[in-house]
């Protein structure tokens, strides 16, 4: 079988000069100097690659009690903008809701500026570890370990081994207890975000 390693694979994602520009506008805005950004993607395609959102309020609350040069936003679709006000109001001096209001070149300009990018399995993901952003991807137990983590950001994806995974149900659990993203405890991301950090 081939392998490939880091340098063998590398992607070339290249967002607009009209995003780019976007992005620096926002972060002049919001991002002070002497601050960093982190971004929190709590959104899925489907429910059951939800990582709960009380969670990742509580890993909004832990990141800013740790770290008080973070600025946090919130990426996500239109379907997200609640998650976005329930986190952007845990403290609206440092969490900006971004949910519905960027589009996918705007978000991967925005990536590019991250400090940490944490989200559940899905496209954010991916753009932001193929723009170079330190990249926590909290994934469920649909696929084998290492088949669907962000290539250059594996070791620090985030996923619960559980008995019955891997499932390959992309769109419900079929035990219905969704484990595998509900089990994964906040001390557990957290501590990984502290590595980055």
């Amino acid at each position: 079988p081939v392998r490939y390693t880091e340098n063998d694979v590398r992607f070339d994602l290249r967002p607009s000069e009209t995003a780019l520009v976007w992005a620096e506008d926002w972060i002049s805005k919001h991002v002070e100097p002497g601050r960093r950004l982190a971004v929190l993607a709590p959104g899925a395609l489907h429910s059951h690659k939800d990582w709960p959102l009380e969670k990742y309020s509580a890993l909004a609350r832990k990141l800013l009690d740790h770290h008080d040069d973070l600025v946090i936003a919130v990426s996500g679709s239109p379907t997200d903008v609640e998650k976005g006000e329930v986190l952007a109001a845990i403290n609206s001096e440092r969490i900006v809701n971004l949910c519905g209001t960027t589009n996918i070149d705007q978000s991967t300009a925005l990536f590019r500026h991250a400090a940490i990018v944490v989200g559940n399995d899905g496209g954010a993901m991916h753009m932001a570890d193929a723009v170079g952003a330190p990249t926590i991807s909290i994934v469920p137990g649909l696929e084998f370990p290492d088949s669907i983590e962000p290539w250059h950001n594996r070791d620090r994806a985030i996923r619960l081994p559980i008995d019955c995974a891997p499932c390959y149900s992309f769109t419900f659990c079929p035990k219905e207890h969704r484990r595998c993203m509900i089990d994964i405890p906040v001390e557990r991301v957290f501590e990984e975000c502290a590595r980055i950090l």
